[in-house]
């Protein structure tokens, strides 16, 4: 490796390492890390670190030309692979690109302060219990004025150990921040964005792991966002593992909000639509899809409450234009409460329904047929069309 290298002493080199290809060759990569002025970019895949100590004495030094460093760790649950604090102790003024995947590593702070420049951090499956706190998360994510796109992905749903959500301090801003990806509890997240300003944040994708799901500071940073608007249009879509809400793409913002909780999504997503009662009360366009379920008897929208449904859709209270799909049918289907058009609240600017491959003249649901004739006893009469999603 060491004559390789020095053959051609100009050439950058992109280095890495995965545990297949190892084959007692852990010294190569202690030597090619040697001429760190020459390295771009660092891919390591590990179970466990190749000669921790001699690596982490190697990675204090700066490394000027790398630009991409990938940290991933394939493990199983019961082992974490973490870093030394030493690791990575020294410069990278060039350094655009960090990803640590499983890795847990309690001197993140440090490592973000020596790449200043850095435009991308992804952060993905982080042991909850080695985390740094959404205070010095924010306060260290602060000085990186390029950063334009964060992800922050969290392995489980506990609360870090010790939590006590700290008092509100002055939010700092992050100008090039456009991407946020995050997926964990809603506890580290408000904490997180509480202290942040993102003027021009574009896209918002939001995973939610937990049980709590009080979101007023998700819903102060959106409106804080220069790009963003009211949403006109929006898409549920409903799964036996997870229910999600998404604005339509549009020039302006772009948001999805997903809960992950199994049986139990429609009863998390009522919660969120409250919260964001005030955005949901301008869509004037919803679709609601669903996906078959083969595998589960009796199918998961067996599962779904009238009540919760319910409480979701009287948050659409300027809706006119109502798509739903096949299976999302089926579900009104099982849920009488819905498609009875007793409840005068329930979409109360409703003017046109589009049913997934129905002919409007011949072969509306009986439930929809039901919820028709009851708008227009009511003086709210329906325009019935088919759909092809």
């Amino acid at each position: 490796m060491k004559k390789l290298l020095g053959i051609w002493p100009r050439i950058p080199i992109s280095l890495r390492y995965h545990p297949s290809l190892r084959h007692g060759r852990d010294e190569n990569i202690i030597a090619a890390l040697e001429h760190r002025d020459r390295i771009s970019d660092i891919t390591f895949y590990w179970h466990t670190i190749p000669e921790p100590d001699r690596l982490a004495a190697v990675m204090q030094e700066p490394f000027p030309a790398l630009t991409s460093l990938v940290l991933s760790s394939f493990r199983s649950q019961e082992l974490v692979l973490i870093l030394p604090e030493a690791f990575f102790n020294g410069s990278a003024p060039s350094l655009r690109t960090i990803s640590l995947e499983g890795v847990a590593f309690p001197a993140l702070s440090r490592l973000l302060s020596s790449a200043p420049h850095l435009v991308s951090l992804k952060l993905d499956e982080m042991p909850v219990s080695t985390c740094i706190s959404a205070e010095e998360m924010a306060t260290c994510l602060a000085t990186l004025v390029n950063l334009e796109n964060l992800d922050i992905d969290f392995e489980d749903t506990s609360i870090h150990p010790g939590y006590t959500r700290p008092p509100s301090l002055p939010r700092a801003v992050f100008p090039a921040l456009t991407y946020f990806n995050f997926k964990g509890i809603s506890e580290y997240l408000e904490d997180f964005v509480a202290r942040i300003d993102a003027p021009i944040l574009r896209t918002l994708s939001i995973t939610f792991k937990g049980s709590n799901l009080h979101v007023p500071q998700i819903l102060q940073l959106i409106s804080r966002a220069e790009r963003f608007t009211l949403p006109k249009s929006v898409v549920f879509k409903l799964s036996l593992e997870d229910i999600s809400l998404k604005f339509e793409p549009s020039d302006s913002f772009a948001l999805e909000i997903i809960y992950q909780n199994g049986m139990n999504g429609c009863l998390g997503m009522s919660q969120i639509c409250r919260e964001l009662s005030s955005l949901l009360s301008h869509v004037v366009c919803l679709d609601l899809y669903g996906t078959e379920s083969h595998q589960l008897f009796p199918p998961w929208w067996c599962f779904i409450r009238a009540t919760q449904w319910l409480e979701i859709l009287r948050t659409f209270i300027s809706t006119q234009t109502l798509r739903v799909s096949k299976t999302l049918m089926k579900v009104s289907c099982e849920l009488p409460e819905i498609t009875s058009g007793a409840d005068a609240g329930l979409l109360p600017e409703l003017r046109t329904l589009f049913l997934e491959g129905s002919d409007p003249l011949v072969s509306v649901p009986t439930s929809f047929e039901q919820f028709i004739s009851a708008r227009q006893l009511s003086g709210l009469p329906l325009d019935v069309q088919p759909w092809e999603p």
